[in-house]
C-alpha cells in the first residue's frame, strides 16, 4: 500500500505496537495516522502502518528513537 500524499512512514509492524506509537506521537503534538488496520484484519494479520505528515517526519524519528532508547533494558 502506498502512503497518502504528503506522508511518510514511521512504523510498520504488529497492531498492537502501531496503536502505541501512534498514541506516544498524538501526546507529543504530530499528526499520525494508523493504516491498513482493516486490510490486516481482513487477512487475519496484525500488521499496519503509522504515517506522519512529511514535513513531521524529523520530530517523530526523533521521538520515536527516545522512545526505543527508553524502553531498552538497562
Amino acid at each position: 500500500m502506498s502512503n497518502p500524499a504528503g506522508a511518510a512512514t514511521v512504523f510498520v509492524g504488529p497492531g498492537y505496537r502501531a496503536r502505541e506509537v501512534w498514541s506516544f506521537l498524538k501526546g507529543h503534538g504530530l499528526e499520525a495516522l494508523v493504516l491498513d488496520q482493516h486490510t490486516a484484519a481482513s487477512y487475519g494479520l496484525d500488521w499496519v502502518r503509522v504515517v506522519v505528515p512529511a514535513a513531521q517526519l524529523d520530530s517523530a524519528m526523533e521521538l520515536l528513537r527516545e522512545l526505543e532508547s527508553a524502553s531498552e533494558p538497562t
